[in-house]
């Protein structure tokens, strides 16, 4: 990487408090996030990194077993500064999340004793990406912490993560939750109580299943309020200069059009990239304009006297070279070079950006 990139990622590591890492599947996203919290790390700074993303490719990127629920300590030697990390648990983050916004202890301890509502919040849509969002707002306020770097979903569900603080408030203001508290549509209830699959599932779970229902979102209802202040949070959180968003894609022609629609899709929102990663170059690797050695090795096109083989894998490295993409110059860009072998463990994260 040449000074000029050096700069663009200190100088983002240096002034941002939150960075958002953006991609499509199997860019590199959680690896570039990584290396981005050990470098800050060893510049001196106390960075938390953690993933919304139930696999575990941040805690194989950081060569550590396992990750915890809450911040964990991650050993780097001879680093100035200190790196945390962790995999949000959403069932346990629902919990804190119930107890911490319910307005009193009874409605808190009746809404987690409700048989529907671990399902509920295991399985209703966008349950997990609130939770980041709501981690995002409890890490960017821990003293704790001078930088938080976010390792977000795939592209489509990142969009759905953004988006879910507003789609929260206009669930608690809809006509559905009105339906399903007995509001002003209440009538509708019981003439859908009636139905006869409701029967059964009465008959199965040896209890009213639709007052369970009711009775849940009722109490989820009581939530509201707290919800409505946590996404406007979010929103300013987001906005605030000192948060950053870096997008990680690849060389590759399809991924550079996933990459295009996501910048589109978050101009959208008002969220311009700070940083882009531009991950696997083989230009990184290579520059074609400047190789070493016998004149015209850059292209294969002298060289007749080696052998044929050597001669014909340069002229296809050539080609894949100049197939690549070009990085954009809209915004500051870093190519990082490909590596067959990965960039696993602290070491091999210190060297992603060299």
């Amino acid at each position: 990487m040449n000074p000029s990139q050096d700069r663009a990622v200190d100088d983002l590591l240096a002034t941002s408090r939150l960075i958002v890492a953006v991609g499509t599947g199997g860019v590199g996203k959680t690896t570039t996030a990584a290396a981005l919290a050990v470098r800050a790390a060893y510049a001196g700074r106390r960075v938390l990194v953690f993933t919304v993303d139930p696999a575990r490719r941040l805690a194989d990127a950081l060569a550590v077993s396992s990750l915890p629920a809450d911040p964990a300590l991650v050993s780097l030697e001879g680093a100035s500064g200190r790196l945390w990390a962790m995999m949000a648990d959403t069932s346990l983050s629902w919990d804190r999340l119930v107890e911490r916004c319910s307005p009193d202890r009874d409605l808190a301890d009746e809404l987690l004793a409700n048989p529907l509502y671990r399902s509920l919040t295991k399985n209703f849509v966008q349950s997990h990406d609130y939770i980041a969002l709501d981690h995002l707002c409890e890490f960017s306020a821990d003293d704790r912490f001078d930088l938080v770097i976010v390792d977000t979903p795939p592209s489509g569900h990142v969009l759905d993560l953004l988006d879910a603080p507003g789609r929260m408030v206009e669930f608690f203001n809809s006509r559905l939750l009105d339906v399903l508290t007995g509001g002003r549509l209440g009538r509708s209830v019981g003439q859908f109580a009636a139905q006869p699959f409701l029967q059964l599932a009465r008959r199965i779970l040896g209890t009213d299943f639709l007052a369970q229902v009711s009775r849940l979102f009722t109490l989820l209802r009581g939530l509201g309020p707290a919800f409505g202040d946590r996404a406007a949070l979010v929103e300013d959180i987001l906005a605030r200069p000192e948060t950053s968003f870096v997008a990680v894609t690849t060389t590759s022609p399809r991924q550079r059009i996933e990459h295009d629609d996501l910048v589109g899709e978050l101009a959208k929102r008002s969220i311009e990239l700070d940083l882009l990663v531009l991950n696997r170059s083989l230009r990184a690797v290579l520059d074609p304009t400047d190789s070493p050695g016998v004149p015209g090795s850059a292209d294969g096109s002298n060289l007749d006297f080696v052998d044929g083989e050597l001669a014909a894998a340069v002229r296809r490295w050539r080609q894949l070279v100049d197939n690549e993409v070009p990085i954009s110059t809209e915004q500051p860009s870093v190519a990082v070079a490909l590596n067959p072998a990965g960039f696993d463990g602290i070491d091999g994260l210190r060297s992603f950006f060299v």
